[in-house]
């Protein structure tokens, strides 16, 4: 299989570009490469253009990036390319075939084959972590990573794991072709839609959906503020709806019908997971999920706060302001060894046996956009923490077993609170009479018009 800058090199061969502009070209998709990787590892997509197969403007001959030839795609991960489709090259980016689990026990969630690696996500009630990579990969290079085990919906007395499986050094005509999972294969597909995007704005906020798939039903899907602050990501649904978790982001049907969008990858990735009726034609949502993580650049807002009597709690209303400058957390209540909400008392010594300390932070509204968080200790209280805490090795099959009261945990509750989050925490005393904490994220939720007609010429560009 030719590499990329193989496929560079022949694209050009009638143009006689020099070796020095080949080196330069050459340079900045290696740059640009290492940079995407970079992003990457923050689990968020940038739309970095990136100089592959046919991209033709660095060598300054926009004859051949003009002509009708050459098309623009986007590939997660990757960026906007420009492809010369009267070129016969190798595909640069490849999903996984929409009915690649049609009459396996696994449910594929998402799947992609780039630069000789291949990645799925799937669910199944089979534990394939306790199946031989033999029996699962044959010769091919595969690994399964247990992700983690989860109720199934609607029958939550039965579990299913979710995995990543990954396969190494895969040329594309043998992704095409479909890799081993088990009894059954995984085949690839060569991703057909032009890059083309959908975009709406409200509450500060810019939705922007880049179609993957020529028939609407999968997305990277990227937000961020119009002022520019933040790097934000979005979510499939929040936690912090817990009375109505539904999935906020739906498509729409040329019928009426809805299908919710599921999100695929730590990526930006969102697809429905059944066929459509009727050609898609919109997008829906009754408000945006979307989270912030300052941890991922090292940063945090330190708060300290009392430390109450031994079964007593504080009013607070302590307001602090996260790393961006801009963001405001509220702080309501603490308790120390008992719970903070008005109707609703537990008695959670049995699930903290030295004691526990309990922080209640608002959701504070700024433009319409509701934030939500929750403090945690610093890493200097959780090293004293750890001498008195008891780790457990166990499966996550094991839901029955009785706990150890000091396993290292926490807890979230919602319950008896209003625009409200209780965490609760182990808390053994380290001799002082104020605990500090530090806030290095939030979620928020940003209700509005968030709707596109796909068919509207006006909410759609080519990019």
């Amino acid at each position: 299989m030719k590499n990329e800058n193989d496929m560079i090199r022949g694209l050009f061969d009638d143009c006689l570009p020099d070796n020095e502009q080949i080196a330069r070209m050459e340079q900045k998709i290696r740059c640009a490469h290492e940079e995407q990787k970079k992003m990457r590892s923050h689990g968020k997509m940038r739309l970095l253009p990136i100089l592959a197969a046919a991209l033709v403007m660095t060598v300054g001959i926009s004859a051949i990036a003009s002509a009708p030839a050459v098309k623009r795609y986007f590939f997660p991960g990757v960026g906007v390319v420009e492809i010369d489709g009267t070129v016969d090259t190798p595909p640069l980016y490849m999903l996984a075939d929409q009915d690649c689990d049609s009459g396996t026990d696994f449910h594929c969630l998402y799947g992609y084959w780039y630069d000789n690696t291949a990645e799925v996500w799937i669910t199944s009630q089979t534990r394939y972590e306790e199946i031989p990579a033999d029996v699962l990969f044959g010769d091919t290079d595969g690994a399964v990573e247990l992700m983690y085990v989860s109720s199934m919906e609607g029958d939550t007395t039965k579990l299913q794991s979710t995995y990543r499986v990954i396969y190494s050094d895969i040329a594309w005509e043998d992704a095409a072709s479909g890799l081993p999972l088990g009894e059954h294969s995984v085949p690839f597909t060569r991703m057909a839609a032009e890059y083309r995007t959908y975009s709406i704005e409200d509450r500060g906020l810019r939705l922007e959906l880049i179609p993957l798939t020529d028939d609407l039903t999968t997305f990277a899907a990227e937000i961020s503020y119009l002022d520019g602050r933040g790097d934000i990501s979005l979510n499939q649904k929040t936690h912090y709806l817990y009375q109505n978790p539904y999935d906020a982001m739906e498509l729409i049907d040329a019928e009426g019908n809805t299908y919710p969008l599921k999100k695929m990858d730590d990526i930006n990735i969102f697809s429905i997971h059944e066929t459509p009726g009727a050609e898609i034609v919109g997008f829906h949502a009754d408000y945006l999920s979307f989270v912030c993580d300052f941890s991922v650049d090292g940063e945090s807002v330190t708060v300290e706060l009392p430390l109450p009597d031994d079964g007593e709690r504080m009013e607070m209303g302590l307001e602090f302001v996260f790393p961006d400058g801009v963001t405001r957390g509220r702080v309501r209540s603490v308790g120390y060894n008992t719970t903070l909400t008005e109707d609703l008392q537990i008695d959670r010594t049995q699930d903290f046996g030295g004691g526990y300390y309990a922080v209640v932070t608002d959701a504070v509204e700024q433009n319409g956009v509701q934030y939500w968080t929750e403090l945690f200790y610093t890493d200097a209280y959780y090293a004293y923490l750890e001498e008195y805490l008891v780790e457990e090795i166990r499966s996550p099959y094991d839901r029955d077993d009785e706990n150890n009261p000091m396993r290292p945990m926490y807890m979230i509750s919602l319950m008896g609170l209003e625009n409200a989050v209780q965490h609760v925490e182990h808390y053994i005393p380290d001799g002082n009479d104020t605990v500090t904490m530090k806030a290095d994220f939030y979620s928020a939720i940003a209700y509005g018009n968030w709707n596109i007609d796909f068919t509207d010429t006006e909410t759609g560009t080519a990019g």
